[in-house]
Order: structure tokens, then C-alpha cells, then sequence
């Protein structure tokens, strides 16, 4: 944590709680514009103050988070890639098949007794292209890219919060760590100092004991450092590279992390139409339409015009049909040794088929159209809310962990001002105390700000800027 700048903010003699209380105001009034409640602006000085405050090292997290790339946000790119590759498959309709079926067999004639039997191979050989316009798959292929390409973005914010919080717990682990280290020096030093002057071995033995203790403290606090390193290695923080984009450039402040802020330099916020909810829902409708349009085309299976002919082991077949309602067109050519038959042939054809289900099928059809329509209206009417409460409440998240990070200053300071006035050791260590604690409860405030953040980029949807995502 970089608190030498800040605590530039509290000088010796001045009242350190005051200033906190006026930074903090002048803080929430830079941020109500985006929250709804505006206050009136302060002083220049004022503002001064709070642009003061440093983004570090939660920024700095934010760049390397950017950076880093999970295998399940791997896994479903390449699932995102092959459904887009199926996507275009469907919307191209071409379909080219070869086929071969040689044959091997012996041959007898048992009525007649002079033939001994021989072998003989036949073989067929063939080749078609088609071309089919299936409405029905080309919508549930634009469903199948839908829903891919909102589990990245989900798996994506997901990794944002995981690589977040892993940062996070690593600081606080390693200065839980440092902590047992001291504790451990200190009880190490006990001893050594008990022993010089000769304390009986009752008297050692308490102190021999709180030396066992604090190192398996320092252990444990050990263990939980390797925990949380591996944890940061599984998401790919320990080889990421924070992209070089220039909205990730140094020296930000802390108003830099507000909701507002984020969304307007880094993320972008779709219209509820643009939600991938949204989306998925309409693609779910448009399959719905596909299906409902296609059900007089379970009574009329199909109807085809054909046509092919034959010559010296040759043939060619050409067909155009409305099969279950897909306009299909297609060609083969195929050849057969040994043939030399000599044929043309023409033909219309159809299929007709009528179920006791059929009209039950028809009217489940309409119905799911109608449901599928409400269910996309029910979303829009509701999103507009549902984000306007999802971002008050990750400001108000913001909001308590920039309060805990002036606190946490106007602990720096009042350490700096006791050193600086003489105080005694004993002022000294509850000041020191009170400081690490400042520290531990700005860590839990900025954790409670990232799940309520990226609760709300799941709510809103919003993705990263391509400026930023191309350099990763």
C-alpha cells in the first residue's frame, strides 16, 4: 500500500479525524452524479484533496486482472469459435457427401454342375452437393452462438472477480505473514533476553512455549501464502501481462475505480435490446417462429420434382424438394461397373402425413411463440431496474471502501505526527495497531466492492472495451 503521498495530506497540528470527515464529503460529492444524489460542490482545495488519493495498488490489480487469461475463458472461446463455425455452416446450406461401396464375392451356380464358381467385384461409386435453406437450424445456430457468447462474458467477469479477490487475499496473506514473522522474532527474543538474566526454568518455560506457538503461526500464515499463489497461478495471474492500453495508464486516484468511472473509460454498458439476455431470449423466440412456421409442413412431409438418368454405368440424379418445409436442391453423380442399362426418368412426388398429435403439435407451437415473446418483453420492462439497483449498490460498496482507504490515511498520519511529537513506545504501538487493522478492514471494504462490482457488470452485461481486450 502506498501511503507516502497521501499522508503528505495530514500535517503535524492538524486535527487528522476533521480532514477525513471533508475529504470524505468532498469524495461523495465527486461520485453523486452517478449515484443520484448530488450534493453541492466543494472548494478547489477540497477536491484537491481527494484527486490526492492514490488508486494503488487496486488499479494496478484491475491491469494485471486484464491481463490474465483462465482455461475455462479458453475452453469457452474455442466452444464460442465452434458454434460461430457451425453458424456459418448452417447459413451456407452446402453440403457435399462422396461415397464408395466396393464389393467382393464368389459366385456359384449350384444347378450347374460344370460351373466351378469365380470371383467378381463390383463396385459403386458416387458423389452429391446440395444446398438446403433450414430456417428452423440456422436459428437454433444463432441460439448456440448467443448462449456462447454470453458464458465468456460471464466466465470472463467471473475471472475478473476470482483474479481480483486472489490479488487481494495474497496481500493480505503475506502481511498476516509478516506479522507471525514479527510475533515469532519477538517471542524468539523473550527467551534470549529471560535466559541472559538467568530465569529460573519455570519462568522459561511460558516463554519456550509462545516461542512454539509463533512458529507455527509463521507456518501456518506460510501455507496460506502458497495457497492463495497457487490460486493467483490457476488463473493465470503469475505469467499475465497487463495490456498497454493508455485507459490503464498510471497514476490514477482512487475516483478512478468508482462504478461511473469504469464503465465510462474501460466497460461498455449495452442497451437492454444489446443485453445478452436479451438476446438469448430473442434468438430463443426466433426458433420458437421457425418451429410455429414449420408445423403445416408436418402434414405435408414434402413435395419433390426429380429427375435422372442413365448411361454405360453412369447416372446422374438431380432433385429440388420442400422436405418438412427446408427448400432443398441437390445433384448426384454416381457410376456402377459393369452396367450398361440406358434410362431417363422424370417424376413428381409428395408425402402427406396426419398424426392424432397434429393438431396438439401445431397448437403447443403458437403457444411457445407466445411465451417466448413474453418472457423477452418481461425482461426488457425489468432490466432497466434491475441495473439501476445492482450499480446504487455497488456504489454504495465503493463508497465504504473509499471511506476505509481515508481512514487507513488518517491512521498513516496519526503514526507520522506521534513519531514526529515523541510519543511513548506504548502510544506508539496502539497507534501501529490501530493502523494494521486500518489496513486489514480497507482490504475486506475493496473485496466487498469487487463482488458487488462485478455483480453489476453481470447485471448490466457490460463487457471491455476492444481497445483494451485486442492487446491481451
Amino acid at each position: 500500500m502506498r501511503v507516502g503521498t497521501t499522508a503528505q495530506l495530514f500535517t503535524p497540528g492538524r486535527n487528522a479525524g476533521a480532514l477525513l470527515t471533508v475529504a470524505a464529503a468532498s469524495l461523495f460529492a465527486v461520485q453523486a452524479p452517478s449515484s443520484g444524489a448530488a450534493q453541492t460542490a466543494l472548494p478547489a482545495e477540497l477536491a484537491s484533496a481527494v484527486s490526492s488519493l492514490p488508486a494503488e495498488p487496486y488499479f494496478g490489480d484491475l491491469a494485471l486482472a486484464l491481463g490474465a487469461t483462465s482455461a475455462d475463458v479458453a475452453d469457452r472461446a474455442a466452444a464460442l469459435g465452434a458454434s460461430r463455425a457451425a453458424r456459418a455452416r448452417a447459413a451456407a446450406g452446402l453440403s457435399v457427401a462422396g461415397e464408395a461401396s466396393p464389393i467382393i464375392e464368389f459366385e456359384r451356380d449350384l444347378a450347374d454342375p460344370t460351373d466351378q464358381g469365380a470371383w467378381g467385384t463390383d463396385i459403386d461409386l458416387s458423389v452429391g452437393v446440395s444446398y438446403r435453406r433450414d430456417a428452423q437450424a440456422l436459428a437454433r445456430a444463432g441460439l448456440a452462438v448467443t448462449v456462447a457468447e454470453a458464458r465468456l462474458n460471464d466466465q470472463a467477469r467471473d475471472d475478473l472477480q476470482r483474479s481480483l479477490l486472489a490479488l487481494s487475499t495474497m496481500r493480505l496473506a503475506q502481511r498476516d505473514l509478516e506479522d507471525a514473522a514479527q510475533a515469532a522474532a519477538q517471542a524468539a527474543a523473550a527467551v534470549a533476553e529471560a535466559e541472559a538474566r538467568g530465569a529460573a526454568a519455570v519462568d522459561l518455560m511460558p516463554l519456550r512455549i509462545a516461542v512454539e506457538l509463533a512458529s507455527n503461526a509463521v507456518e501456518r500464515e506460510q501455507a496460506a501464502v502458497a495457497t492463495a499463489a497457487d490460486a493467483a497461478a490457476r488463473l493465470g495471474l503469475t505469467t499475465a501481462v497487463p495490456p498497454a492500453s493508455t485507459l490503464l495508464e498510471d497514476g490514477r486516484t482512487l475516483g478512478a475505480l468508482a462504478p461511473s468511472s469504469l464503465t465510462r473509460t474501460l466497460m461498455t454498458v449495452p442497451t437492454p435490446e444489446q443485453h445478452g439476455r436479451a438476446r438469448t431470449l430473442s434468438s430463443e423466440l426466433a426458433v420458437a417462429v421457425a418451429r410455429a412456421n414449420g408445423t403445416p409442413f408436418d402434414v405435408v412431409r414434402e413435395i419433390e420434382v426429380y429427375g435422372a438418368y442413365e448411361n454405360a454405368g453412369f447416372e446422374i440424379q438431380t432433385r429440388a424438394a420442400l422436405a418438412t418445409g427446408v427448400p432443398v436442391i441437390g445433384s448426384t453423380l454416381s457410376w456402377t461397373n459393369g452396367s450398361d442399362d440406358v434410362g431417363f426418368v422424370v417424376g413428381v412426388g409428395a408425402t402427406l402425413k396426419v398424426t392424432d398429435a397434429t393438431a396438439a403439435t401445431a397448437a403447443a407451437a403458437s403457444q411457445a411463440v407466445s411465451e417466448a415473446r413474453a418472457l423477452y418483453a418481461a425482461f426488457l420492462d425489468a432490466q432497466v431496474s434491475s441495473e439501476l439497483a445492482a450499480r446504487r449498490a455497488a456504489e454504495r460498496e465503493f463508497e465504504d471502501f473509499a471511506l476505509t482507504s481515508l481512514q487507513l490515511m488518517s491512521a498513516q498520519a496519526l503514526v507520522s505526527e506521534a513519531r514526529a511529537a515523541g510519543a511513548s513506545e506504548r502510544e506508539l504501538q496502539r497507534l501501529a495497531t490501530a493502523h494494521r487493522r486500518a489496513q486489514d478492514a480497507t482490504e475486506r471494504a475493496w473485496q466487498r466492492y469487487v463482488r458487488s462490482l462485478v455483480s453489476y457488470l453481470g447485471v448490466a452485461d457490460a463487457t471491455w472495451r476492444s481497445v483494451v481486450m485486442e492487446e491481451r
